[in-house]
């Protein structure tokens, strides 16, 4: 067992130098491809600069480090505020099939979304947003009001008991942790305005690791603890099935802790109440997925429902190396010449056993592929996954200067973030590196959780970069607890004299070659599409049943819109049953203008009105040109519409039409712009050099 629990530790470094390597210079990620150069020039600008941070904590008291922590936490409360209010963008796949499911059972509408049917382990977020809406009837207040307010507690909770943790600990790890929460981007976008399974996941993993902490302190496992952990993981397993991976790392641990019972005496066996009470949560959350199918009407046995094996069978795809793909979700779906979507599923996964087999040199590329995109991205795909959609954003609100950059924005934010995991890897290499023997630890479970994700998917599951995120806390309670291998060691890190000359000739060759590469190499990625202002999200939207009016003969209906920024495009998405007008009009001197007008034809689904149209408030208005009324589709069902401009029928109801307002011409993600701000950064990170040299020699 001495050398199971050697040779783990050793696994594990191997696993996180990988981790760190793929992260520091990989290029590609669901933003486009960043410069890699650009990547390590700005950890190793980040490192002096948190290092600085991390000493300056350490020499303070503890009631200087308590007003920071308080005085971090409103920030990032207010930054949080800012995100959820100031930018607003549509999202797409599940979490829209979610709001829009449970629009429809609060009207008494229990047919389900073929999306949902086929995907059971949704119903209980279909049921969490039924929750919302009858919170928003009784309170009279919007449904984004309380999915918003949910998101934000959810965040600040997960922030709000790692640092208490870490205060028992060692109060300035505490406070410096607290900066990195402000830091983070992945803080400010999923979380908050998706939402989805994973702030449940990240809260449940890094309670249950907390409480291992605990447990191993005390000793004791007590009846209390045992129910509370019980009707903790039913949450996290409704939320995520895959948290299950945290038992397994607690099992090898309890394994561990059995196998040196003089060491760690009942270790083991407190384990196994939480390993116990865990399972108890398992079967509790089974439960309440029945009864919450059967209240809904939901049958999760239906011939929709995708079998287990469907993941699997995607995992094995080697032309999408293991990522979903449409052309799998219909082979599932379908399931032609099979009788159930199980069996299809079966035959595939043997079919593509087989063509591995015939092929094995694809095997360790579709592993290391796999492994790639789960540590490829340092933003965990947050900022794009279900908000993306066909390489654009939906914006219905945002600022002008954030839509006009938003590609080179989102570069940015990569290149940054990327930088800033690979400092936290590197703070979690080094202490395996050098520690010669790992002790039982809550370090230890962060760690092993980590990578039992990682590799659950890289060996068995579909994956992509967001899977990854669900073990965030964990990362940053395992590279926190490293931080002082890195930060508080003065003999660490300091290069010698020849050494230093090298680097001081080295980093400026580095930044004018990075720079370089944006300038010819970057800029022939496909470009960032730019949608200013749309409109398309709604339960009786794409195929469900329309809403509609019967506008009068010489009647018209307007939806007012503003501009943040320019634009030259409109795709009008509502139709009618006869030809009707279209006309854009613009506000100004409190008088409505006109600057553009096109006809709506007799069913035609899109109509496309192309103007210039600058900054400024706008509206459209549908006028019918008929003798006789006609029939007009609209968005009527705006319970879920994140919209700041809506239409207000006659019977005191809200509508919406369907449109998206674009720019003709995508713009470069590397601009003029964002290279200069490297330059600058650049231009930083040589000064901070010289300074570190300096202050070594």
């Amino acid at each position: 067992m001495e050398f199971l629990n050697k040779s783990m530790y050793r696994i594990l470094l191997w696993l996180f130098i990988a981790a760190l390597a793929i992260m520091a210079v990989q290029p590609f990620t669901d933003a486009g491809f960043v410069e890699p150069i650009s990547v390590v020039l700005c950890a190793g600008l980040l490192f002096f600069i948190l290092r600085f941070a991390y000493r300056k904590f350490h020499n303070m008291n503890k009631k200087g480090l308590k007003i920071f922590i308080f005085s971090f936490f409103a920030v990032f409360l207010l930054l949080q505020i800012l995100s959820v209010t100031q930018i607003h963008t549509m999202v797409f796949g599940d979490p829209w099939h979610i709001q829009a499911q449970a629009t429809r059972i609060m009207q008494g509408d229990m047919v389900w979304d073929v999306w949902i049917r086929q995907y059971p382990n949704l119903v209980p977020l279909v049921a969490l947003n039924v929750g919302f809406m009858k919170l928003e009837e009784v309170l009279h207040i919007s449904y984004y009001f309380v999915f918003y307010t949910f998101n934000v507690l959810i965040n600040t909770s997960i922030w709000a008991l790692l640092i208490r943790f870490l205060w028992k600990k060692r109060a300035e790890l505490a406070a410096f942790v607290a900066l990195l929460m402000l830091m983070l981007p992945m803080n400010y976008d999923f979380l908050l305005r998706v939402g989805y399974s994973d702030g449940f996941a990240i809260l449940v993993l890094l309670i249950i690791a907390l409480r291992f902490d605990k447990i191993q302190s005390t000793g004791s496992f007590s009846i209390w603890q045992f129910v509370s952990t019980a009707l903790l993981f039913t949450l996290g397993f409704l939320a995520r099935p895959n948290v299950i991976i945290i038992l397994i790392a607690l099992a090898i641990l309890g394994l561990v802790a059995f196998s040196q019972r003089k060491k760690y005496k009942k270790l083991w066996l407190s384990i196994l109440k939480l390993i116990l009470a865990s399972f108890v949560g398992i079967i509790l959350a089974m439960g309440v997925t029945r009864g919450l199918a059967s209240a809904m009407q939901y049958d999760l046995k239906g011939p929709d429902v995708f079998p287990t094996v469907n993941w699997i069978y995607e995992g094995l795809n080697t032309e999408s190396m293991g990522e979903w793909t449409p052309v799998d979700r219909d082979y599932t779906l379908n399931h032609f010449g099979f009788e159930t979507a199980k069996e299809a599923n079966i035959a595939g996964i043997k079919e593509r056993l087989a063509h591995l087999g015939k092929n094995p040199w694809m095997i360790p590329i579709l592993l290391l592929a796999k492994f790639g995109q789960l540590w490829s991205c340092g933003t965990f795909a947050t900022a794009t996954d279900y908000q993306l959609f066909s390489g654009y954003y939906n914006w219905t609100k945002a600022p002008g200067w954030v839509i006009d950059n938003i590609g080179a924005i989102n570069i940015f934010i990569s290149t940054y973030a990327k930088a800033l995991m690979t400092v936290f890897l590197f703070a979690i290499v080094y202490r395996l590196w050098k520690t010669k023997k790992e002790e039982i630890s809550v370090f230890s479970l962060a760690i092993l959780t980590t990578m039992g994700i990682t590799l659950f998917h890289t060996l068995l599951w579909e994956v992509k970069p967001r899977y990854q995120f669900m073990t965030f806390a964990l990362i940053i309670l395992a590279a926190a607890l490293s931080f002082d291998k890195i930060f508080s060691e003065k003999t660490v890190f300091k290069p010698e004299k020849g050494r230093s000359k090298f680097l001081k000739k080295t980093y400026p060759v580095m930044a004018l070659l990075s720079l370089g590469l944006m300038l010819t190499v970057m800029q022939k990625q496909p470009k960032q599409e730019i949608v200013v202002n749309a409109q398309q999200h709604s339960v009786n939207h794409f195929g469900y049943s329309k809403g509609s009016i019967d506008l009068g003969a010489g009647e018209s209906i307007s939806q007012p819109f503003d501009l943040t920024t320019s634009a030259n495009r409109i795709d009008f998405n509502s139709y009618a049953n006869m030809e009707m007008k279209l006309l854009l009009e613009k506000k100004e001197a409190e008088q409505w203008k006109k600057v553009g007008e096109t006809p709506i034809l007799a069913e035609d689904a899109m109509t496309v009105l192309k103007t210039e149209m600058p900054v400024g408030h706008y509206r459209l208005r549908v006028e019918n040109i008929q003798k006789v009324p006609v029939t007009m589709a609209l968005m009527t069902n705006t319970e879920n519409l994140d919209y700041p401009h809506l239409i207000e029928l006659p019977n005191s109801e809200y509508a919406s039409f369907g449109f998206s307002i674009s720019q003709n011409e995508p713009k470069t993600k590397f601009s003029l712009g964002l290279i200069l701000t490297f330059a600058v950064i650049y231009i930083l990170g040589y000064f901070v050099i010289l300074t570190v040299v300096k202050n070594n020699d």
